[in-house]
């Protein structure tokens, strides 16, 4: 039993996590809010697809590696982001939580995520959290709408960074 320890502000960080002769997993390469717990087994994850480069040798592989971590890791760190925020927690996001108890499949869809699969901002169709939101609004909660709008807005604008991401592996690949 000891005191309670905890940060007071941290910096989060993606950086080139391969180069000639080393690399870079875990923490060491990319560090996001620990709020969500993904920590040690994204840090599994990538050495096994370390381990896999350097197999492979070369530093063409490396770069792939570094690249590929990205793709994979990037919707988590921005979703860590978002929910690590101070007073991040967006309305929308338990009328959502209450509604996914009745989707079908989603239950496995999420167990998934242990292989890093799906991308939180994939897991649900936009049109069914917009239909949710706007029950939610009609039933007295209007400012659900902005909400959700926001939260569209940074669902693309990872979208959209996690599409540069990708073309920069394929210029390895």
């Amino acid at each position: 039993v000891s005191k309670v320890v905890g940060t007071v502000s941290e910096r989060f960080f993606f950086r080139r996590s391969a180069g000639p002769g080393w690399a870079l997993v875990g923490d060491a390469g990319h560090h996001k809010d620990p709020l969500l717990g993904w920590g040690i087994g994204e840090a599994l994850m990538q050495a096994k697809h370390l381990a896999a480069a350097v197999r492979a040798g070369g530093e063409a592989a490396l770069e792939r590696y570094w690249r590929q971590r990205d793709v994979d890791a990037l919707a988590r760190f921005r979703l860590g982001e978002d929910r690590g925020a101070q007073g991040s927690i967006n309305p929308v996001f338990p009328v959502v939580m209450r509604k996914m108890v009745g989707v079908p499949g989603l239950p496995q869809q999420m167990s998934r995520e242990t292989e890093w699969e799906p991308n939180p901002y994939e897991l649900l169709p936009v049109g069914k959290v917009a239909r949710w939101t706007l029950g939610a609004a009609v039933r007295g909660r209007p400012g659900l709408i902005l909400d959700f709008l926001r939260q569209g807005r940074r669902a693309s604008a990872v979208q959209g960074e996690l599409k540069e991401r990708r073309k920069l592996l394929e210029a390895v690949a």
